[in-house]
Protein backbone atom coordinates (compact mmCIF):
# COMPACT_ATOMS: atom_id res chain seq x y z
CA UNK A 1 0.00 0.00 0.00
CA UNK A 2 3.02 2.31 0.36
CA UNK A 3 4.99 1.61 -2.67
CA UNK A 4 6.47 -1.71 -2.12
CA UNK A 5 6.89 -4.09 -4.91
CA UNK A 6 7.31 -7.49 -3.12
CA UNK A 7 7.16 -8.39 0.27
CA UNK A 8 7.89 -11.81 2.33
CA UNK A 9 6.70 -12.21 5.24
CA UNK A 10 8.18 -15.04 7.75
CA UNK A 11 5.60 -16.70 10.29
CA UNK A 12 5.19 -19.19 12.52
CA UNK A 13 3.52 -22.51 10.77
CA UNK A 14 0.47 -22.32 12.69
CA UNK A 15 -0.47 -19.30 10.84
CA UNK A 16 1.02 -19.34 7.46
CA UNK A 17 -2.56 -20.51 5.68
CA UNK A 18 -4.52 -17.64 7.51
CA UNK A 19 -1.73 -15.47 6.27
CA UNK A 20 -1.68 -16.63 2.62
CA UNK A 21 -5.91 -15.85 2.90
CA UNK A 22 -5.96 -12.87 4.20
CA UNK A 23 -3.04 -10.93 2.40
CA UNK A 24 -2.56 -13.29 -0.47
CA UNK A 25 0.00 -10.39 -2.16
CA UNK A 26 2.79 -10.96 -0.40
CA UNK A 27 5.11 -14.37 0.06
CA UNK A 28 4.53 -16.21 2.98
CA UNK A 29 7.71 -18.49 4.24
CA UNK A 30 7.19 -20.30 7.52
CA UNK A 31 9.54 -20.17 10.09
CA UNK A 32 10.09 -23.82 10.64
CA UNK A 33 11.96 -23.73 7.00
CA UNK A 34 14.31 -21.04 7.84
CA UNK A 35 17.77 -22.29 8.66
CA UNK A 36 19.20 -19.16 8.20
CA UNK A 37 18.04 -15.51 7.24
CA UNK A 38 20.96 -14.74 5.58
CA UNK A 39 19.64 -15.13 2.04
CA UNK A 40 16.51 -13.62 2.86
CA UNK A 41 18.30 -10.60 4.43
CA UNK A 42 20.32 -10.14 0.98
CA UNK A 43 17.55 -10.39 -1.10
CA UNK A 44 15.36 -7.42 1.10
CA UNK A 45 15.96 -3.96 0.40
CA UNK A 46 14.27 -3.28 3.84
CA UNK A 47 13.75 -5.19 6.84
CA UNK A 48 10.76 -5.33 9.28
CA UNK A 49 11.29 -6.79 12.75
CA UNK A 50 8.82 -6.99 15.61
CA UNK A 51 4.99 -6.84 15.27
CA UNK A 52 3.21 -10.17 16.47
CA UNK A 53 7.07 -11.19 17.04
CA UNK A 54 7.75 -13.76 19.79
CA UNK A 55 10.97 -15.45 19.43
CA UNK A 56 12.87 -18.25 21.28
CA UNK A 57 16.35 -17.53 22.97
CA UNK A 58 17.62 -20.41 20.43
CA UNK A 59 16.03 -18.35 17.61
CA UNK A 60 16.78 -15.11 18.36
CA UNK A 61 20.18 -15.92 18.28
CA UNK A 62 19.70 -17.27 14.84
CA UNK A 63 18.44 -14.01 13.90
CA UNK A 64 20.63 -11.81 15.59
CA UNK A 65 23.72 -13.73 14.16
CA UNK A 66 22.67 -12.71 10.28
CA UNK A 67 22.00 -9.32 11.55
CA UNK A 68 25.38 -8.73 12.59
CA UNK A 69 26.37 -8.78 9.47
CA UNK A 70 23.87 -6.80 7.95
CA UNK A 71 24.51 -3.35 6.15
CA UNK A 72 21.16 -2.46 5.28
CA UNK A 73 18.07 -0.46 6.94
CA UNK A 74 16.25 -2.56 9.87
CA UNK A 75 13.06 -1.48 11.04
CA UNK A 76 12.98 -2.68 14.71
CA UNK A 77 9.28 -2.30 16.30
CA UNK A 78 7.29 -4.04 18.74
CA UNK A 79 8.21 -7.39 20.00
CA UNK A 80 11.56 -7.23 18.23
CA UNK A 81 12.22 -4.78 21.33
CA UNK A 82 12.59 -8.13 23.15
CA UNK A 83 15.75 -8.87 21.46
CA UNK A 84 17.09 -6.04 24.44
CA UNK A 85 16.16 -8.13 27.09
CA UNK A 86 18.38 -11.12 26.01
CA UNK A 87 22.00 -9.76 26.41
CA UNK A 88 22.12 -7.37 22.86
CA UNK A 89 21.97 -4.00 22.39
CA UNK A 90 21.50 -1.49 19.80
CA UNK A 91 24.83 -1.65 18.98
CA UNK A 92 24.36 -5.25 17.44
CA UNK A 93 22.31 -3.38 14.80
CA UNK A 94 22.99 -1.75 11.54
CA UNK A 95 23.76 2.44 11.63
CA UNK A 96 20.86 1.92 9.10
CA UNK A 97 18.11 0.40 11.93
CA UNK A 98 15.03 2.44 12.76
CA UNK A 99 13.73 2.36 16.33
CA UNK A 100 9.69 3.00 16.74
CA UNK A 101 9.00 2.60 20.33
CA UNK A 102 6.04 4.68 22.18
CA UNK A 103 7.52 5.56 25.55
CA UNK A 104 6.69 2.31 27.09
CA UNK A 105 8.37 0.33 24.71
CA UNK A 106 11.61 2.93 25.66
CA UNK A 107 12.65 1.43 28.08
CA UNK A 108 13.09 -1.82 27.92
CA UNK A 109 15.65 -0.53 25.24
CA UNK A 110 17.03 2.09 27.43
CA UNK A 111 15.83 1.57 30.61
CA UNK A 112 17.75 4.35 32.26
CA UNK A 113 16.09 7.16 30.36
CA UNK A 114 13.28 8.16 31.99
CA UNK A 115 9.62 8.74 30.01
CA UNK A 116 9.47 11.56 32.25
CA UNK A 117 12.24 13.97 30.79
CA UNK A 118 10.33 13.74 27.28
CA UNK A 119 8.84 17.20 29.46
CA UNK A 120 12.44 18.73 28.94
CA UNK A 121 13.06 18.42 25.77
CA UNK A 122 16.57 19.41 25.20
CA UNK A 123 17.90 17.08 28.08
CA UNK A 124 16.29 14.26 27.31
CA UNK A 125 17.07 14.32 23.26
CA UNK A 126 20.74 14.32 24.54
CA UNK A 127 20.76 11.44 26.38
CA UNK A 128 18.80 9.88 23.18
CA UNK A 129 21.54 10.86 21.00
CA UNK A 130 23.92 9.08 23.19
CA UNK A 131 22.17 6.19 23.53
CA UNK A 132 20.99 5.70 19.54
CA UNK A 133 24.89 5.74 18.70
CA UNK A 134 24.46 6.62 15.32
CA UNK A 135 21.16 4.98 14.73
CA UNK A 136 17.17 6.46 14.17
CA UNK A 137 14.41 6.72 16.16
CA UNK A 138 10.89 7.74 15.90
CA UNK A 139 9.32 8.01 18.92
CA UNK A 140 5.51 7.84 19.30
CA UNK A 141 3.59 9.70 20.75
CA UNK A 142 1.64 13.38 20.31
CA UNK A 143 3.83 14.94 19.16
CA UNK A 144 6.05 12.00 17.44
CA UNK A 145 9.71 12.98 18.37
CA UNK A 146 12.07 12.36 14.97
CA UNK A 147 15.73 11.69 15.74
CA UNK A 148 18.18 11.03 12.82
CA UNK A 149 21.84 9.79 12.59
CA UNK A 150 23.08 13.68 12.22
CA UNK A 151 21.90 14.31 15.54
CA UNK A 152 18.83 16.50 14.49
CA UNK A 153 15.39 16.35 16.41
CA UNK A 154 12.12 16.76 14.47
CA UNK A 155 8.60 16.87 15.70
CA UNK A 156 5.88 15.59 13.87
CA UNK A 157 2.26 16.93 15.15
CA UNK A 158 -0.06 16.00 12.44
CA UNK A 159 -1.83 12.84 13.75
CA UNK A 160 -5.30 13.04 15.91
CA UNK A 161 -6.42 10.26 18.60
CA UNK A 162 -7.79 7.85 16.17
CA UNK A 163 -3.78 6.42 16.21
CA UNK A 164 -3.89 5.87 19.46
CA UNK A 165 -5.27 1.72 19.19
CA UNK A 166 -3.73 -1.50 18.75
CA UNK A 167 -1.99 -1.82 15.59
CA UNK A 168 -1.43 1.27 14.46
CA UNK A 169 2.28 1.33 14.62
CA UNK A 170 2.63 -1.82 13.05
CA UNK A 171 1.17 0.00 10.25
CA UNK A 172 3.76 2.97 11.00
CA UNK A 173 6.37 -0.11 10.46
CA UNK A 174 5.18 -1.25 7.22
CA UNK A 175 5.02 1.99 5.58
CA UNK A 176 8.87 2.95 6.81
CA UNK A 177 10.16 0.17 5.72
CA UNK A 178 8.10 0.78 1.71
CA UNK A 179 9.79 4.15 2.05
CA UNK A 180 13.28 2.52 2.98
CA UNK A 181 12.75 0.01 0.32
CA UNK A 182 12.17 2.99 -1.99
CA UNK A 183 16.18 4.65 -1.20
CA UNK A 184 14.54 7.27 1.06
CA UNK A 185 16.93 8.16 3.33
CA UNK A 186 16.71 7.38 6.82
CA UNK A 187 15.34 11.06 8.01
CA UNK A 188 13.14 11.20 4.96
CA UNK A 189 11.68 7.98 6.05
CA UNK A 190 10.49 9.11 9.26
CA UNK A 191 9.48 12.27 8.39
CA UNK A 192 7.68 11.37 5.30
CA UNK A 193 6.22 7.70 6.59
CA UNK A 194 5.01 9.72 10.01
CA UNK A 195 3.62 11.94 7.81
CA UNK A 196 2.02 9.78 5.65
CA UNK A 197 0.59 7.76 8.70
CA UNK A 198 -1.16 10.43 10.18
CA UNK A 199 -2.39 11.67 7.58
CA UNK A 200 -4.31 8.20 6.65
CA UNK A 201 -5.73 8.75 10.05
CA UNK A 202 -6.84 12.44 9.02
CA UNK A 203 -8.40 10.83 5.55
CA UNK A 204 -10.13 8.50 7.37
CA UNK A 205 -11.58 11.04 10.79
CA UNK A 206 -12.77 13.80 7.29
CA UNK A 207 -14.55 10.98 5.28
CA UNK A 208 -16.00 8.38 7.94
CA UNK A 209 -15.54 10.66 11.16
CA UNK A 210 -14.14 10.38 15.15
CA UNK A 211 -14.64 7.14 16.22
CA UNK A 212 -14.19 3.36 15.19
CA UNK A 213 -11.15 3.73 13.23
CA UNK A 214 -8.98 -0.06 13.62
CA UNK A 215 -5.48 -0.34 12.59
CA UNK A 216 -6.23 -2.49 9.60
CA UNK A 217 -8.50 0.62 7.97
CA UNK A 218 -5.47 2.56 7.98
CA UNK A 219 -4.31 0.64 4.93
CA UNK A 220 -7.16 1.67 2.73
CA UNK A 221 -6.39 5.16 3.41
CA UNK A 222 -2.62 5.24 2.89
CA UNK A 223 -2.83 5.71 -0.75
CA UNK A 224 -5.30 8.80 -0.53
CA UNK A 225 -2.75 10.05 2.00
CA UNK A 226 0.12 9.68 -0.86
CA UNK A 227 -1.67 11.48 -3.14
CA UNK A 228 -2.49 14.35 -0.95
CA UNK A 229 0.83 14.84 -1.08
CA UNK A 230 1.76 14.64 -4.55
CA UNK A 231 -2.37 16.96 -5.27
CA UNK A 232 0.01 19.55 -2.89
CA UNK A 233 2.58 19.35 -5.43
Amino acid sequence: KSGCGYVKVIVPDLIVDHVNHEIPEVVVIPLSTIDSFQTLMEWADSIVIGPGLQLSDQEIDLLMTDISLLQKSVILDAGGFEIFNRNFSIKDFPLDTILTPHTGELSKIFPDISSSLKAELTEFSEMMRKKLTGRNCLLKGQPNLIYSDNSEVYLMDHGSQNLATAGTGDVLSGILAALKAQNYSAVDTMIVGSWIHAEAGNQFKDQIGDIGMIASDLLHYIPLAFQSVFDAR
